[in-house]
């Protein structure tokens, strides 16, 4: 197949899936306006909230709340239509808002699972879920799925970011992880002023826009859409190797460079469909 004929077939399910996602997007839209009105729901309606408190989960075997806290050092998180938020907080704690009965948790063994059941897409109450870690409580990983709700994450330390994207964005916010793996999905994902070593993200279709430290062995492999990346601290110590796809790739101001600089942090960038951009921030 030639380069011309692969760019005509890459254009091809670039355009399909703009067209699709665009088509399900007004689809879902109009159902869930069907269901405010049906159900005479408004966004200025009063919240439900509950709060749920690992230390108080009757199934666990421990009874002292400051050592069974500390024993949650692990998160697993699935999602299908519930929105996700994490924040730094004072203590431990989960609060759903507008979720009913349709995410549950469990804490077991250090491990605190929180489970969205089977969702379908008539239902147009979408909840969401906001979770706070205190500074100083250890959590070794974080392991995320979501469907079609919107993730933050922010000001949290974590050793291990495991995250796989729906069709929601994903925000993440003053954050350091050790180690960080991001699969895109059908969202934007944005990331400012970061932490990140050895960062494995593939995008999915939707803009990705970086500001972080990126440490270690790194790489980005991008999808469809936009590639931005504006690498902190000092220049000298990255090293990029980058190849582009289908449009335009620039580091640090300069056009078509396959290989950057000889520092000790390396990055490697491989296109898609989209512009990529590099630049750094001292």
């Amino acid at each position: 197949m030639t380069n011309f004929e692969k760019g005509v077939k890459v254009f091809a399910i670039t355009l399909a899936v703009v067209i699709i996602a665009s088509i399900a997007t007004t689809l879902l839209g109009v159902l869930d306006f069907t269901g405010r009105i049906i159900g005479g729901r408004d966004e200025n309606d009063n919240h439900i909230k509950e709060e749920y408190y690992p230390e108080n989960d009757e199934d666990n075997d421990f009874t002292d709340e400051e050592e069974l806290t500390k024993r949650v050092t692990k998160l697993e998180i699935d999602l299908k239509a519930t929105s996700l938020k994490i924040y730094e907080g004072d203590k431990f704690k989960v609060e759903k808002y507008d979720t009913e009965d349709k995410v549950y948790f469990k804490n077991e063994d250090g491990t605190l699972k929180i489970k969205e059941k089977e969702y379908h897409f008539l239902d147009s109450n979408r909840g969401t879920i906001v979770i706070y870690i205190p500074k100083d409580h250890f959590v070794r990983k974080l392991d995320i799925e979501m469907g079609a709700g919107k993730a933050v994450i922010e000001g949290i330390d974590i050793a291990k970011l495991d995250f796989e994207q729906g069709a929601g964005s994903l925000t993440i916010d003053s954050c350091s992880f050790d180690e960080t793996e991001i699969e895109g999905g059908a969202g934007k994902i944005v990331i400012e002023d970061s932490r990140l070593r050895n960062l494995d993200l593939e995008s999915g279709v939707g803009s990705v826009n970086i500001q972080a430290h990126i440490l270690g062995s790194s790489k980005i492999k991008s999808g469809i859409g936009s590639l931005r990346v504006k690498l902190l601290g000092n220049k000298d110590d990255y090293s990029i190797s980058a190849k582009k796809g289908i449009g335009s790739l620039q580091i640090d101001g300069t056009s078509d460079l396959s290989t950057y600089g000889s520092g000790s942090n390396y990055l490697k960038v491989d296109g898609g469909t989209g512009s990529i951009r590099i630049d750094f921030e001292e």
